[in-house]
């Protein structure tokens, strides 16, 4: 299992923290920018695993 970059889980929590938090309105720029976000995740991680596993 490959370790995310702190950066990216700190960006991952405070993304979390705002989606649980009742006063903030889940609008289309969050989410937007939740999916680019777990896109280029998912992409770095691949890429991490890919090399990891050859």
């Amino acid at each position: 299992m490959a370790q995310l970059p702190t950066h990216m889980l700190m960006l991952l929590q405070k993304f979390w923290k705002s989606l649980e938090a009742p006063h903030v309105e889940l609008n289309s720029t969050t989410v937007l920018m939740g999916m680019v976000f777990l896109q280029q995740t998912m992409k770095t991680w691949w890429k991490v695993r890919f090399i990891n596993f050859v």
